[in-house]
């Protein structure tokens, strides 16, 4: 998967209540019609984290491209 820019993440998250786990960011940015990308990218954070900003999502999401597989 292409990894979403920070613009990009912002625009459609503009609206989530933060802090806000998984779940929330899924909603608001399908609501926002956000494409399957970044659906899929938000869908693979870890389920029970809270993210207190759209800063620590996109860290978050940037961590499920540069993490190191066993």
């Amino acid at each position: 998967m292409t990894q979403p820019d920070r613009d990009t993440l912002a625009h459609y998250l503009a609206s989530a209540p933060f802090p806000c786990g998984r779940g929330e960011l899924l909603r608001h940015a399908a609501a926002g019609g956000a494409g399957d990308g970044l659906l899929g990218e938000l869908g693979g954070l870890p389920p029970g984290t809270s993210y207190p900003d759209v800063e620590a999502v996109w860290h978050a999401v940037d961590a499920l491209h540069t993490e190191e597989l066993p």
